[in-house]
């Protein structure tokens, strides 16, 4: 798991002092972002980790958000809710995961839309 983790630390956004990667390779699904996410966050703790996977015209969502992404007030929850009430979903968690999802199709440009915007 090793190359993953590099790849998600290389092609990651920096902004407020905190890494975002938002990940959307169709071949993975849910279970695939929550093993990886949990792995990625406890090895790189600022980093905000958003999984998207599409199927069945619904979108899912799975946020990891490491310590310091928390410690910075940035938490999967509030993420996730946010998401959800955007694009007419639903969904929750905890500061550090959260999963939701919205009975549409996103793009990873929607949500790192809104991400910069709820992150500035």
């Amino acid at each position: 798991s090793k190359p993953i983790l590099d790849e998600i630390l290389n092609s990651s956004t920096s902004m407020q002092g905190i890494k975002f990667n938002i990940i959307d390779w169709e071949e993975f699904d849910e279970n695939f972002h929550i093993n990886v996410g949990s792995e990625a966050i406890s090895k790189i703790q600022d980093l905000l980790y958003v999984g998207m996977c599409s199927k069945d015209k619904v979108c899912r969502f799975i946020v990891f958000s490491g310590t310091i992404c928390q410690q910075k007030n940035i938490n999967a929850n509030d993420i996730v809710k946010g998401l959800a009430e955007k694009f007419g979903g639903s969904g929750g968690g905890t500061p550090k995961f959260a999963q939701g999802g919205c009975p549409k199709q996103i793009t990873v440009n929607d949500v790192e839309q809104y991400l910069n915007s709820h992150l500035s």
